[in-house]
């Protein structure tokens, strides 16, 4: 299900749709992380796509700087990436600590 803000949240509950059977597409602009803790406390997982836009200025940083927009990206709220640069952000990803 789309859930970009709270407003489409609340129209996701308001279906009848048990939050434990919904998975979060947030789109792919950064969704306030207040979003995303409402998400985890009902127990939604949440994806997020870096597709174009993020992973395209991924290409152009350095791969510090690059992996380190990916971590933001999960330390954020994220919990599933949509990304075009699924190698890159997966190397990134992984030296977190699970939450």
């Amino acid at each position: 299900v789309t859930i970009r803000d709270e407003q489409e949240l609340q129209q996701a509950l308001d279906g009848g749709i048990p939050p434990k059977n919904i998975l979060a597409f947030t789109g792919t602009r950064e969704a306030n992380p207040t979003l995303y803790e409402k998400l985890h406390e009902l127990g939604i997982l949440t994806i997020f796509g870096t597709l174009g836009g993020h992973d395209e200025k991924a290409e152009k940083m350095s791969r510090k700087q690059s992996a380190a927009m990916y971590r933001q990206f999960v330390r954020s709220g994220v919990d599933i990436v949509a990304t075009d640069r699924p190698i890159e952000a997966a190397k990134a990803i992984r030296k977190l600590t699970p939450r």
